[in-house]
């Protein structure tokens, strides 16, 4: 499905409804969510630390 947001133009793609015996991917997933999440933040700090030294 197509969504038109001012102009941005995206896909939407419906993904289906998780089962409960997936409860073992979804712990899964949710690992893997938290581990990019400190990935990135640490990415973003370290960033923030180099310009930081710029203006010294």
């Amino acid at each position: 499905m197509t969504a038109y947001i001012d102009r941005i133009v995206t896909e939407v793609v419906v993904q289906p409804e998780r089962e409960q015996g997936e409860q073992e991917s979804d712990k899964r997933w949710l690992e893997q969510q938290k581990i990019e999440t400190a990935i990135k933040r640490q990415y973003t700090q370290s960033q923030r630390t180099k310009a930081e030294g710029l203006d010294d």
